[in-house]
C-alpha cells in the first residue's frame, strides 16, 4: 500500500475506514399509520360476545389432546 493512504480508489480516514458511504443492507422498518386525532377508533372494534366465543372456541382447541397410537413391529 502506498503512503498516500489510497486503497481501491477510495481514500482512507485515519482510523482505516473508507470515507465513501455505503448503502445500508439492513431492511427498512415499515412506518405504522397513526389514527388521526378525532377519528373514531371503535368503528374497528369487534363485539364483545364474538370475542368471548372465539376465546372459548380456541381454548377448547388448545385443550384437545389427540391420543398417540403405538404401532407394533411388523417383523
Amino acid at each position: 500500500m502506498k503512503e498516500g493512504g489510497k486503497k481501491s480508489g477510495g481514500k482512507l480516514k485515519e482510523d482505516g475506514h473508507n470515507s465513501l458511504s455505503k448503502e445500508s443492507t439492513a431492511p427498512r422498518k415499515k412506518k405504522q399509520c397513526a389514527v388521526p386525532a378525532g377519528k373514531d377508533v371503535s368503528m374497528h372494534a369487534l363485539p364483545q360476545d364474538f370475542i368471548e366465543k372465539q376465546r372459548a372456541y380456541f381454548a377448547e382447541i388448545d385443550a384437545f389432546e389427540l391420543p398417540e397410537e403405538e404401532v407394533d413391529s411388523v417383523d
